[in-house]
């Protein structure tokens, strides 16, 4: 991954201020190394996100997806600019953002680096694919729709046809690379709207602590498989879709 794909944007940002870190807070170098590359991720991932105009949940996205990759490939020899430009592609593709050709302006990218750039995000997909289908096994979808089901008022109906979807969802990959709590609350935003429910999409998002853009983005996503989605419900109407 990244193989000849290498950026900078160091006449865009001022390192010094990136890497300004005191000495005496570090046992040892590595320790020291670690941090200065987690704060260089997180301010050059602050600074591409404002750029871009992103919204808050993609800089929260990238920032998570790029503590699982970026030891290593850092201690490669990779750029950290090379991981962060396709990991915030990536991000803004999951969730139906088009920033492609922005992106391309601000890392100055030639057509060369182009196609290499849109290889490189296809492998980048098949590379968390496997960790988030592991990482979705920590919680079940019955524990996660828990904290629904105490806090808002919904009929048997709901409960059970937001379970079936989320499984769904799941089992067959299909919002691959979305975290499981916001594949369960968008199955619940989607059965509430199904079954004319008075329970509202920011009800939702504030129980689970997810910005309502980012709920909303979810719930496009998986709306747009709505015909797989009903026919694997059962006791679903096949004809109402």
């Amino acid at each position: 991954m990244f193989s000849q794909f290498q950026l900078s944007l160091s006449q865009s940002i001022d390192s010094s201020n990136i890497f300004n870190t005191n000495n005496s807070h570090f046992i040892d170098e590595q320790q020291k190394k670690n941090f200065e590359n987690k704060l260089a991720s997180f301010k050059l991932t602050k600074y591409i996100c404002t750029k871009l105009e992103l919204p808050e949940f993609i800089f929260d996205r990238v920032i998570s997806l790029l503590g699982k990759v970026q030891v290593d490939k850092l201690d490669a020899g990779f750029s950290l600019e090379s991981i962060l430009v396709v990991i915030v592609l990536f991000s803004c593709k999951e969730h139906s953002i088009q920033k492609k050709f922005e992106v391309f302006k601000l890392f100055k990218l030639n057509i060369l680096n182009q196609s290499e750039l849109l290889d490189e995000i296809n492998n980048f997909k098949k590379l968390t694919k496997n960790y988030f289908r592991k990482s979705a096994k920590v919680k079940t979808v019955n524990e996660i729709f828990s904290r629904a089901e105490k806090k808002l008022e919904m009929n048997s109906m709901i409960k059970k046809r937001t379970k079936i979807t989320a499984n769904i969802v799941l089992d067959r990959n299909i919002l691959d690379g979305v975290s499981k709590i916001e594949i369960v609350a968008a199955s619940l935003y989607f059965n509430t709207l199904r079954l004319k429910s008075t329970i509202t999409l920011a009800e939702i998002a504030k129980v689970y602590n997810i910005p309502p853009t980012s709920l909303e983005l979810t719930y496009k996503l998986l709306h747009s498989h709505r015909r797989e989605l009903l026919y694997g419900l059962v006791g679903i109407n096949k004809q109402t879709i």
